[in-house]
């Protein structure tokens, strides 16, 4: 039976109106780092990653809520969800992404990092792609004490709750598993690798039947090499009948004359 929405109950939007992004940058920012990180988790039923969503801390509060432009939330479902209420999953996200832009910048360095820091957000990354509004463009905090300190300023940092290192390149954050050189790939490089290797597949299949038409050339010469061989040997055969039949008429004729 369907269970319809309660009246007296709050209603949650799933949506503001707003677009999702700033800019073509910070909407490709935003689209890239969610897929890829959902594709690094996609084996993972309990770690849900969001983008863009709303994420509510107040129950019965709708007007309590902020929209992360990235977040990953582990020991949840990995369901889709229209948002994420904190008081009904249990579990505050553990890592936070905000990309920066001039509108946003104080507010990812105030309000936001300070709601963070009481709802208890362990790791908190901001970055800007255009390097123009945070200096270092990528930023990141920890939860140490209920306080998000800010890290070493580096090119990289690992982030012990996702187990990747995280480095920003060409204006996107990739995201590098311990156990490997290259990040998680994005949707335009799988296709690439994908092609890649049908193009390998289609030349080595092109190779193959050069190769085996070429084999069977030589087994089609062989085999006319057998038959002129055996029909060499026939010939020779008839000859050598042929001379010994001679051979013995020429002894009859010898034989005959003596007597």
């Amino acid at each position: 039976m369907l269970e319809l929405y309660r009246h007296d109950e709050p209603y949650y939007p799933s949506s503001d109106g707003e677009p999702m992004g700033e800019n073509d940058v910070i909407c490709w920012l935003m689209a890239s780092t969610l897929d890829m990180l959902r594709r690094y988790y996609q084996n993972d039923e309990n770690v849900y990653v969001s983008s863009n969503s709303f994420v509510y801390y107040v129950k019965d509060d709708p007007t309590q809520r902020v929209a992360p432009d990235l977040y990953v939330v582990k020991g949840v479902s990995s369901r889709k969800r229209p948002n994420y209420k904190i008081f009904e999953e249990g579990v505050v996200p553990q890592v936070v992404f905000e990309f920066t832009t001039e509108s946003s910048r104080y507010k990812d360095l105030g309000t936001k990092k300070g709601l963070y820091e009481v709802l208890g957000v362990k790791e908190y990354y901001l970055y800007d792609p255009a390097g123009e509004y945070l200096s270092p463009s990528f930023r990141a905090f920890r939860l140490v004490d209920g306080v998000l300190q800010e890290r070493e300023q580096r090119p990289s940092h690992f982030s012990d709750e996702l187990g990747v290192t995280i480095k920003p390149v060409d204006q996107l954050l990739r995201f590098y598993p311990p156990d490997s050189l290259q990040p998680v790939p994005t949707s335009a490089e799988l296709e690439e690798l994908a092609e890649l290797a049908s193009e390998k597949a289609q030349e080595a299949a092109a190779r193959a039947e050069k190769e085996a038409a070429r084999a069977q050339q030589e087994a089609q010469r062989a085999e006319q090499e057998a038959a002129r061989a055996e029909k060499e040997a026939a010939r020779a055969e008839k000859e050598a009948a042929r001379a010994n039949e001679l051979q013995r008429q020429l002894n009859e004729l010898r034989n005959s004359k003596s007597e």
